[in-house]
């Protein structure tokens, strides 16, 4: 649990950090955090878990970690690094989850 602590503590810290600072071309700054995908241990499953309800019910959070499940285990060069096609799913996913939230769009 101190594990899932932290990590939202972190974040809270850095969309506090991020949205202080004004912006010339967007009104306020905007901070957007991505659980990202890893290959999850027996050990952390249950963190795992905790951590994806939380972004659920977490504004700033998008949940992306199940975003290469259907590449296979062979997609990761170790627990969270992963191969080229890994990394043009994840670019895509994330391109869409800005474009889907309005963020871009303030910008001009």
């Amino acid at each position: 649990r101190a594990i899932v602590d932290k990590y939202f503590e972190t974040l809270d810290e850095a969309n506090t950090i991020a949205t202080t600072f004004p912006s010339s071309h967007c009104g306020g700054t905007k901070f957007i955090g991505f659980y990202q995908p890893y290959q999850v241990l027996p050990q952390f499953a249950s963190s795992h878990a905790e951590i994806r309800a939380w972004v659920k019910k977490t504004p700033y959070m998008v949940d992306v970690s199940g975003g290469l499940d259907d590449m296979g285990p062979s997609i990761y060069e170790d627990i969270v690094h992963i191969h080229q096609p890994g990394n043009v799913r994840m670019a895509s996913l994330l391109a869409d989850a800005m474009m889907r939230r309005g963020t871009l769009a303030d910008c001009h």
